[in-house]
This record gives structure tokens, C-alpha cells and sequence, in this order.
């Protein structure tokens, strides 16, 4: 079946060129209209395939031996060229020297008489084939030339006669068969001898007669070797006539699902418009007179309708503006554009072993609904596969109608196809008359056509302003949209007044995009937060103070001021503190060059967070304007630090990418801490948000040690902020102002009593709660232990040093030897949990003695059995899949240790793809808030049906972070 393959494969091969596999050539347009089907057939069919770029070369040229080795292949069946070396020397010709490559081919041919020559020995296998030879050589393969017609004087007019009388030569016009022929000329020859040419053998007394000795019936080289069959006529999801080459693997004439389709074969229409035309129109082009019915297709085969066209009718009218028509022999097919605003675009989600849980998938806004006034449209959400699309993409769509009527797409169901067209063309312009005739606009003195289905209509009579307009693809506008990004956006980093007459403000400006601008010029500051009522009205002596232009006075409570009536900015930073870092503000740049700075949505909310992978920040779980959304498309920027060590800006793309973050809502912030937003495309999900003071919120427990004093309490915002000058924290030298406090007796505290071990409790948003000082507790430390000492890890040797709460001074027996084992602080992030509990001991490293110096982690070691276990130790090693009754399985846990109460676990049960290994729809979730013990732990799920199924055991802490993952081997249940 698969030797016509073989034969053409060997012609590219003998080329040197590498093959690609059923992929649309890119020069598929500069394929003759006439051979097109053939091209795509013997495509399909893996028999004459294109070039390494993606080619296929229509008009390039076949050497004769190549064309030899087809015909080897086409006769014997040779797919694999297993026997072609065998003939290698059995040639004719003594010029195969250079081709070494085809001498089996044409020795073979030579013998079978398929090829004759030159003459002299000669073969030319180099020469490019002419028409007639290629077409001399393919017919032979099938049984004619036996009577020796085409030898001689004459055997061009013979071979032309014969090719004529089977109809080989029906789409060959305007070629002469004596040039050399063209790639796309040799594959029509061979695809009409293939698909219609039966093999015959010759006898003198009736000539040449269907070949039926090996079969019962008449057969073509591709029945015989490819089960080549054309189906009956069809329709595509439109209602276009078309029909199937396949191979028909059990002669039912039917295309099965399991069988081989080589190509589908569209009907070329009689006539194509994309505007309304009249009956006349149309019958003029068709070619018909008096009437003529054509069954009508809107939009899919379901809506399919009867039409009567008057050859005489100079006013009905068929098809729309930006509707594709087409008229066929026996039907007309009308397709509509319909335009779709991208909303959401949702990334493929894998389990832990790397099987596809959800595949993508993107969200659009389809304007398929009514035209409204305004902004305000009908349309509808509908989800397709894939993300070919960005978010805020305005792309083209097309729909069976029963996609439209369900409200659903599917690009595999013939009842909800769809077709994606590509981003919408548009450009940006405003309306410079409002047209008094319907279905047109005239946008910058040009006029356009409406499209049929121009329903997004932002612009409506709105004259002289900018509006984005989009077209469809032929021209027509087919909706209008407010221009998404008039602004780009920024954080005021530092603002400054510049003395003159005038004065002017200039700022350094950081972008969303992680770009800073300096000296940009500020003409005014739109605020968002009327809390905040700091003027720095306080006359401070040699500070020289501007005004901007007085806030926007609409009334609208939304729209708030520093101050009333002037915002004042100082030529000295330090007074400009209320500004910096202050919001997210859009950047609207004047004729000028300077820009306004306009205030962006506020979360309204000092307890807002943000938590990695979450959908949503919400300051509480009622109220509306309470929350923000977010998605993998979000840009969050995050500011971290103070102002006396500075302050950083992050970013990060995506709410599963972003950590977990708390506004610092301590009486040092300013009163307008929160979380600022900006929903671009007003698609509800926030594009960018800034997040002013973000607190990583992480580990609430830490071990101070102060080095040396405080510094002198520090005004940020009109409130005293305290801090330690020098300090130690878990073991770390940290820089200056690292530890924070608005209360000045935590600092106090620890400032006096300098080298003395603390524990300090931080609230989530990084602000002191309480402190204590850490005692020793009367723990032994056992020879050849693992500790942590001044933030490296030692070991201890032999010896004991034994600890007593109420004589902290009196024990001399230990040492310590003097070689980090595990390395620094930074190495033991995987070793030691500081947001649990350990024992301290104090030590003091000159004199060896417990003082109040330094400090000593007892880490568990469970390698030698010694050590304090943590609050929480355990580990889950494995999961295995055992059936236990018709439809039930467990899992059974392997590992040590108890997984805690507070703790979660979630199993899923996965039913796997035998063929591709993905996991299919009845994926089952099973989830527990907690369990007890590991070793043991069987649990009794359902599963759905027979088939492959593996498990993905997943165990969370109690703040939803994923503490440990496992996957059970692929177990068969049936």
C-alpha cells in the first residue's frame, strides 16, 4: 500500500533534501490552479513531499533518473528500497559513473523496459526529464508501450494519444511535453495514472485489456498500493461542497475514522463577493437565464434555506457588507465576521509528574449582539482552546450559527465551529463628520464601509476625539473602541520644587515596565486619597516652597486633593515625603513635555494582601469595591524598605508568580498604605496594581541580638520611628534600620542590654508585637552534634556542656572545634526552619562560657539520633495504588513521622491516555483537611471507569503552602 510513497520519497532523497510531513508548502499559491488537487493528494499521501524550507517548488525541475526511481518504486512495491541495490548491476548504461545513487533504479527499469535510453549506452541520468519521457515511463509502469508504440520516429504522438484517450492530459493546457517538465507538471501525470488509470497487459489479439490476473477487478497503482478512494460529495462546517481522497481500508466507500485522509478537496466557487450584490449580478456571472434555486447556507448547514434567483431581478439583493458570499454550482455560502475582544488567557496547568491537568484555554467577549449607543455593547463570553491570542487582543471570529445559538465554540464539533481570522487590523483616528447615511463612518476625511456586523460602537457621534477602529478583512470598519492606553503608568519616586519665575517641580518616575524617568517635569498631581491631609505648612526656616496648579474642582467626590486649594512641594526632599512612592498614577504628557500625574483606583484598605496564586486582593470578604482581581497577566509592582535605608521597587508578572505579600499597616506608614490598581482594558481584572509598602509575609519569629545603640528616634510622616543601630538577627550582622519600631521601649529594651539574646514576634505586616529575652533552658548537648552558632554551623566534641537556668555562668566543661561543617547562614535555608521552635543556648565565644553573648540552634540531626525534633517532622516518601472492591482504590502513604491536624491533603486520581500518557476527563480530586499518622494512611476513592490511573498526593501546612508531593507508579485498574 504504501509504495507509491516509497517511489517519490526516493526522488527527493536522491536530492539531498530533507522532507517535511503533511505541512502546507509556503508557496502553496504559486501552484498552478489546475494541479492543485494533485499536489495535495500526493502530499496527503507522503508520496511527493517539499523541501527543507517549508517549500514545494511548483516550477522546478526532475532529473530522469529521479523520475526512475519512482517508477521502480510504483512497480515493484519496493517502499523501502530493500532490493534496489540488488540491480545495481545489471545497467545498459555505461554514464551512471556520476549517479551511483540511481543504479539500481534504472538497471531495474533498463531490464523491465520501463526506460530505453539514448542510445550508445547512454542514459543522461542528470538530464532534466521532459514531459514525455516522465509520461513514457509512468505509463509503461501500468502496462502500455508493449506493442512498442512508443519507440521510433513517432513515440512522442503516442504516448500523447494514449495519455489523451485516458484522460491523463484533461489538465494539462498551454505545456509543451517536449520541454522539461516542472515538479508540479510530473505530479499531476502521476496523480491522474495513480488515481484513474487502470493497469492493462497486451495481447496481440486484443490489444491492451484491463490487467485482472492477480485481482478479480480492474485496479489503478493507487487502489492497488494506497487503497485510494474519492468520496462522495460532501460539505465542510459551511456548506461548502467539497469531497475526500482517503484510503478506504474495507471498501466501504465511507471515510472511517480510522482511515488515512490524504486530502480534502474544496469546490472552487463560481463567484465570490463581499458586499451585497443583485440577483442580476449574480446570474450574469453564474451564467444562467430565467431562474435558477440554489439551497442557501448562513452560516453553517443548520441554517440552510432555499433560494430563487431572477435573472432579471435588478433589485433583490444576496450577501452583506463584510459577509463572505459564495456561489456554487447548486448553493450559495455565506460566512459573517464577528468581532472578539480577548479577556482572560488561562496557561495549560500540570501535576507534579508533568501530566496536563487543564489544558490553555482564552476567554473572549464576542460582540455578537445588538448595536447600543456609547461604549456599552451586547455581546457574550464564550471560551475557546489554545492561547494563540494575548489578553486585550481584538481578534476576528467566525461561528457555525448553532456556536452562536448554544453559546458555545468547539473547533472539533461540526454543530460549534469556529475559526479564529487573526488580530483585527486597526488604526487610530476620530471622526471628522457623523455621516447622515447609515453603515458608514468618515474617520480622518477618509469614508469607510460598516461592516455587516459592526456592533462595538464607542465612537457613535462623538466628533474631533480619537477612537481605535478596527477592520475586518476587507476593509470594512467593523467596530470602534475608546483608545485602551492613553497613559502610561508610574510610581513618583522623588519630586523636588526647582526655584525660578516661575518655579517648576520635577520628579524621577518609575514605570510599570521597570523603566525610570528623572527629571520629568510635573505640571500637577491629581491625588487619590483625601485622608491624607499633611500640607508641610510648617515654615521651615530656608525652605523655598512652589505650588502646583490648584487640583481639579468638579465636585466629583472622587476626585480628591492633597490639599485645599494648592499642593505645595519643597526644594528639599526631606519635607516632600507625602509624594514619594505615594500611588500609581497615570502619566498624561502635555503639549508642552511636562506631564499630569493622575491618580489611579485605590483598595480603600490597610489590611489589604496579596497571596500567591490568589484571584483576588480584598481588604475583607464583604463590601463591595473591596476587591481587586488579578490574573497570570497582572504586573504587580512592590515596594519594600523604609526611608532610611531606602526603598525598592519589584516586579512581578502573574498572581502565581507573585509571593504573598501584606500592606504595612504599622502607625509609621502613612494613613493611605494600601494597594493601588489600574484595569486597563476595564475587563475587571487589574493590569497593574502597586502594592506601596509590601511586607513579605513569611516567618513572624526572629532572634535579635543588639550590637550597639539606637539612633535618635526618626520622623517619617510626623511619627517617631525607633531602631537599632547595629544588630544581629538569627545570627546575621544586619544593615542599620532593619529593626523598626514605633514604640520606643522594644528598642529601648533591647539597646541597653547589648548582646543579649531576644525572641521577637512580628505581626504579618513585619511590625514588632513583642519581645523577650531567651534564658538558657537546661538542654544537654551531646558529643558529635550539629549546631548553629553565630550564624555557621559547627560541631561539638567530646564533652558535655550542661546548662542550669539559675547559673548561667558556672559550667567551663566543652569545646567546640573551630571548621564550619554546613557553611554559612545562607546555606542552611534548606536546614533550618526559623518560623519554628528550637532550643537556644547562649554562649559566649571568648571565654567558652554561657553568657549573654551569642546563641546555639539545637538542629535536629537524624542521622545520628541525637538532636531536638521540630514542632513539625515528618515525610512523605511514596504512594501506592491497590484496587479494593468493583470500583474503589486506595492509597496507601509511605513515609515517616505525623502529618499535623492543621495540615491538609489533597489526592488526585488521574485516568491516563493509553496512547499519549495525558490525563483525561474523569480526573477525580479528593480532599481532607487533615490525616493522622503517615505509615498506614489508606484512604477508599472511587474511580470512574477501567483504565490506567495514577495518584498525585499533594500536603499543604496550614498556611496552604505545599510542604511535600508524591506520585504512585501507573497502576491498570479494572
Amino acid at each position: 500500500m504504501k509504495k507509491l510513497l516509497a517511489l517519490v520519497l526516493a526522488l527527493v532523497m536522491t536530492l539531498s533534501l530533507c522532507t517535511i510531513s503533511n505541512a502546507a508548502f509556503t508557496d502553496a499559491k504559486d501552484v498552478d490552479a489546475s494541479y492543485e488537487e494533485a499536489v495535495a493528494v500526493l502530499n496527503g499521501m507522503g508520496v511527493f513531499k517539499g523541501y527543507e524550507d517549508g517549500s514545494f517548488k511548483p516550477e522546478g525541475s526532475i532529473t530522469r533518473a529521479e523520475v526512475a526511481a519512482i517508477v521502480y518504486r510504483l512497480y515493484t512495491g519496493d517502499v523501502k528500497d530493500k532490493q534496489a541495490g540488488l540491480y545495481a548491476g545489471y545497467g545498459k548504461f555505461d554514464d551512471m559513473a556520476g549517479a551511483a545513487w540511481a543504479a539500481g533504479y534504472v538497471g531495474f527499469c533498463a531490464n523491465a523496459g520501463f526506460v530505453k535510453g539514448y542510445g550508445n549506452g547512454k542514459f543522461g541520468p542528470s538530464d532534466p526529464v521532459t514531459g514525455y519521457q516522465a509520461l513514457a515511463m509512468i505509463l509503461r509502469a501500468v502496462g502500455y508501450g508493449k506493442n512498442g508504440e512508443f519507440e521510433g520516429a513517432d513515440w512522442e504522438l503516442h504516448v500523447a494519444q494514449i495519455a489523451q484517450q485516458l484522460k491523463v492530459l484533461k489538465n494539462v493546457k498551454g505545456v509543451s511535453l517536449k520541454a522539461a517538465a516542472s515538479r508540479e507538471l510530473v505530479a499531476e501525470l502521476l496523480f491522474q495514472v495513480a488515481a484513474y488509470v487502470d493497469t492493462v497487459e497486451y495481447t496481440p489479439a486484443f490489444g491492451y485489456v484491463a490487467n485482472t490476473v492477480v485481482t478479480a477487478k480492474a485496479e489503478t497503482l493507487g487502489e492497488k498500493n494506497f487503497n485510494l478512494t474519492k468520496s462522495a460529495d460532501g460539505a465542510d462546517n459551511w456548506g461548502r461542497p467539497q469531497y475526500k481522497w482517503f484510503s478506504d481500508d474495507n471498501g466501504n466507500k465511507t471515510v472511517d475514522a480510522k482511515e488515512t485522509k490524504y486530502a480534502t478537496i474544496q469546490a472552487k466557487p463560481v463567484a465570490t463577493y463581499t458586499t451585497a450584490v443583485t440577483e442580476c449580478q449574480v446570474a450574469a456571472d453564474y451564467g444562467f437565464e430565467g431562474t435558477k434555486t440554489l439551497t442557501t447556507y448562513v452560516n453553517g448547514a443548520v441554517n440552510k434555506v432555499n433560494t430563487v434567483m431572477q435573472a432579471t431581478d435588478t433589485v433583490g439583493k444576496i450577501g452583506a457588507q463584510g459577509r463572505l458570499t459564495e456561489v456554487y454550482g447548486d448553493r450559495i455560502v455565506m460566512i459573517d465576521t464577528y468581532l472578539a475582544q480577548v479577556t482572560k488567557v488561562t496557561p495549560a496547568r500540570y501535576d507534579a509528574a508533568g501530566h496536563e491537568i487543564t489544558p490553555a484555554s482564552t476567554t473572549l467577549l464576542v460582540y455578537d449582539g445588538t448595536t447600543e449607543t456609547g461604549a456599552t455593547v451586547a455581546g457574550n463570553q464564550y471560551t475557546i482552546a489554545g492561547n494563540d491570542f494575548a489578553k486585550g487582543d481584538y481578534i476576528l471570529l467566525n461561528a457555525v450559527t448553532n456556536a452562536w445559538n448554544s453559546k458555545t465554540l468547539n473547533e472539533g464539533a461540526a454543530d460549534k465551529y469556529y475559526e479564529t481570522k487573526g488580530v483585527a487590523p486597526s488604526f487610530v483616528g476620530a471622526q471628522t463628520t457623523i455621516w447622515n447615511a447609515s453603515n458608514q463612518h468618515i474617520i480622518g476625511g477618509t469614508t469607510y464601509d460598516d461592516a455587516y456586523n459592526y456592533i462595538l460602537d464607542a465612537a457613535y457621534r462623538t466628533v474631533g476625539t480619537n477612537f481605535t477602529w478596527f477592520q475586518d478583512l476587507y476593509g470594512n470598519v467593523i467596530g470602534s473602541a475608546a483608545i485602551v492606553n492613553p497613559y502610561s503608568y508610574a510610581i513618583l519616586k522623588d519630586l523636588y520644587w526647582n526655584t525660578g519665575r516661575p518655579g517648576y517641580a520635577t520628579a524621577t518616575l518609575r514605570y510599570v515596565d521597570g523603566t525610570e524617568k528623572t527629571d520629568v517635569v510635573v505640571s500637577s498631581i491629581q491625588g487619590v486619597d483625601n485622608n491624607n491631609t499633611n500640607s508641610f505648612a510648617n515654615n521651615a526656616s530656608g525652605v523655598t516652597w512652589g505650588t502646583f496648579t490648584p487640583m481639579a474642582t468638579d465636585g466629583n467626590a472622587s476626585t480628591v486633593r492633597f490639599n485645599d486649594p494648592y499642593a505645595y512641594v519643597s526644594d528639599e526632599g526631606r519635607f516632600n515625603g507625602m509624594y514619594e512612592g505615594y500611588a500609581l498614577y497615570a502619566v498624561e504628557t502635555n503639549a508642552n513635555g511636562s506631564v499630569k500625574l493622575i491618580g489611579t483606583n485605590w483598595l480603600h484598605a490597610n489590611d489589604a494582601k496579596v497571596v500567591t496564586g490568589g484571584t483576588e486582593i480584598t481588604k475583607s470578604t464583604t463590601g463591595i469595591g473591596d476587591r481587586v482581581y488579578v490574573d497570570n497577566a497582572t504586573i504587580f509592582v512592590v515596594r519594600s524598605g523604609n526611608a532610611l535605608v531606602g526603598y525598592t521597587y519589584t516586579n512581578y508578572v502573574g498572581k502565581d508568580n507573585v509571593p504573598t505579600f501584606v500592606d504595612d499597616t504599622s502607625a509609621s506608614a502613612r494613613k493611605s498604605d494600601g494597594v493601588f490598581y489600574v484595569d486597563v482594558n476595564d475587563d475587571r481584572v487589574a493590569d497593574y496594581v502597586y502594592i506601596q509598602d509590601g511586607i513579605v509575609d513569611s516567618a513572624s519569629t526572629a532572634l535579635v541580638t543588639a550590637r550597639g545603640e539606637q539612633w535618635a528616634p526618626y520622623v517619617l510622616n510626623g511619627v517617631n520611628v525607633y531602631g537599632l543601630r547595629y544588630a544581629q538577627v538569627n545570627g546575621v550582622d544586619v544593615a542599620e534600620g532593619t529593626v523598626l519600631s514605633d514604640t520606643s521601649s522594644d528598642i529601648t529594651t533591647m539597646a541597653s542590654n547589648v548582646n543579649q539574646l531576644y525572641k521577637v514576634v512580628y505581626l504579618a505586616n513585619g511590625k514588632i508585637d513583642t519581645i523577650a529575652a531567651v534564658t538558657t533552658s537546661g538542654v544537654e548537648i551531646g558529643p558529635n552534634t550539629a549546631y548553629k552558632m553565630m550564624g555557621q554551623i559547627y560541631t561539638v566534641g567530646q564533652g558535655t556542656l550542661v546548662t542550669d537556668s539559675s547559673n548561667v555562668g558556672g559550667v567551663t566543661s566543652w569545646n567546640v572545634s573551630n571548621v564550619p561543617v554546613y557553611g554559612d547562614y545562607t546555606d542552611l535555608k534548606d536546614v533550618v526552619d526559623f518560623s519554628k521552635t528550637y532550643t537556644y543556648i547562649v554562649v559566649d565565644t571568648s571565654t567558652k562560657a554561657v553568657a549573654k553573648a551569642v546563641y546555639v540552634y539545637n538542629i535536629p540531626d537524624t542521622a545520628n539520633g541525637s538532636g531536638t525534633s521540630p514542632v513539625v517532622n515528618f515525610d512523605v516518601t511514596g504512594a501506592t495504588l491497590a484496587k479494593t472492591g468493583a470500583n474503589t482504590v486506595k492509597v496507601a502513604l509511605a513515609g515517616t513521622g505525623n502529618i499535623p491536624a492543621t495540615y491538609g491533603l489533597e489526592i488526585e486520581l488521574y485516568h491516563v491516555d493509553a496512547v499519549n500518557g495525558n490525563a483525561v476527563a474523569d480526573t477525580q480530586t479528593y480532599t481532607y483537611s487533615s490525616e493522622g499518622g503517615v505509615v498506614g494512611s489508606y484512604l477508599n476513592l472511587t474511580f470512574p471507569s477501567a483504565g490506567n490511573y495514577y495518584a498525585v498526593v499533594t500536603v499543604t501546612n496550614a498556611s496552604g503552602v505545599v510542604v511535600d508531593t508524591v506520585t504512585s507508579a501507573t497502576v491498570y485498574l479494572a
